[in-house]
């Protein structure tokens, strides 16, 4: 179009071709992030996907299984192991994991950037983490490097960390000094003061199932530490999944009697009176009751776990026969034999060193390359 001496041109916008171009762009991030499949962005997928691992696997992990320890540079997963042992020795060495110690240089990691090779080479005699017959998790530094515990609950929410390691100046653990990482009374409280809420809500003590662990250096955003351990606690996850299952059926039965009394009284009563307000019982939220019914999908019904282990039985040599199936960095790992057919029964579930406390897993990213 022609106004005078100048000449105005009409650019025409195709709307399908911005379509196109916008879904080109989504299946290149999908790619991508297909690619990185061990590693997050945001602390909190982190977390979620992490007890939604464990939960999804919950038949398949041994019953003297007390939690799950992962490992990672900054914000990728190096490896991942179940501990059996109650105590297990974190530290610098090269030995990988063997059912009672990590060694951190043991990992592979073809990733790695310069400031995590620097801190992995001042990691020495590290922590060990312990926990006792009740639950309790006790964490003692032995290296001279700095250790730091995470808060992993919102700053608005309670915490299962001891009194002890609130009180230390930026939760930075003194040498040769135990601290309370994970408080079973405390977690006891909090179930009975979170179902004690108008809305309760499950996902908020699963969270307090986590317990962090940088070494040598920290970063306020976890994910940005060189060097971190997230532990999980398979106890208290296994505690808090049988109180969901427990006040699921006590408020279906509750509500079995409700509709019979409500059958007898009379009119003048309040039809619409809660249950809480007759049995003293708090239903549970949509969230809550749907995280039980997830519970029930992985485990029908699981038996006791343990708080406390005899290592005796496992570290006995001639109980043990190689399997070249599982290698960990050119170590032969330990398997169980089979000494009756009564024991076979009893620990059929043994057959995967993983989910026994005996075999660290390392991401698919690492093995293509090793």
């Amino acid at each position: 179009m022609r106004y005078g001496s100048q000449v105005i041109a009409f650019i025409m916008i195709s709307r399908r071709k911005i379509i196109s171009r916008s879904l080109d762009n989504l299946d290149v991030i999908g790619t991508h992030a297909e690619e990185e499949e061990d590693v997050w962005y945001d602390k909190e997928k982190l977390f979620r996907d992490h007890l939604n691992e464990v939960l999804a696997k919950w038949e398949q992990i041994d019953d003297e299984i007390w939690a799950k320890i992962i490992i990672f540079e900054k914000n990728r997963r190096v490896a991942k192991a179940y501990a059996r042992s109650s105590v297990i020795s974190i530290n610098g060495s090269k030995h990988g994991f063997d059912g009672v110690r990590i060694g951190l240089n043991g990992f592979d990691n073809p990733m790695r950037d310069s400031e995590t090779k620097v801190i992995k080479k001042s990691i020495g005699d590290g922590f060990k983490i312990k926990m006792d017959d009740i639950g309790n998790i006790y964490v003692k530094r032995y290296g001279k490097s700095a250790v730091y515990i995470h808060n992993t609950s919102n700053s608005s929410e309670e915490t299962v960390l001891g009194a002890d390691i609130l009180q230390i100046p930026n939760m930075t653990l003194t040498p040769g000094t135990s601290a309370k990482l994970f408080d079973m009374r405390k977690f006891t409280t909090n179930i009975n003061r979170e179902y004690g809420r108008i809305y309760p809500e499950s996902k908020r003590l699963e969270r307090q199932c986590l317990s962090a662990i940088s070494l040598v250096k920290t970063n306020n955003n976890l994910i940005n530490c060189p060097l971190w351990i997230l532990v999980i606690n398979v106890v208290a996850m296994d505690m808090l999944k049988n109180r969901l299952q427990t006040l699921s059926k006590t408020v279906d039965a509750s509500a079995g009697r409700l509709s019979q009394t409500q059958t007898t009284t009379s009119g003048s009563e309040d039809p619409y009176s809660t249950i809480e307000s007759q049995v003293g019982l708090i239903y549970p939220t949509t969230a809550a009751s749907d995280e039980s019914n997830n519970s029930n999908s992985y485990s029908s019904s699981k038996g006791k776990r343990h708080s406390s282990y005899n290592m005796g039985s496992y570290m006995d040599e001639n109980l043990y026969k190689s399997n070249t199936e599982y290698d960990i960095y050119n170590q032969s790992v330990p398997i169980m034999t089979q000494r009756s057919s009564k024991t076979a029964q009893q620990r059929k579930k043994q057959d995967d060193p993983y989910y026994c406390g005996l075999l660290a897993r390392i991401p698919n990213f690492i093995k293509t390359i090793i």
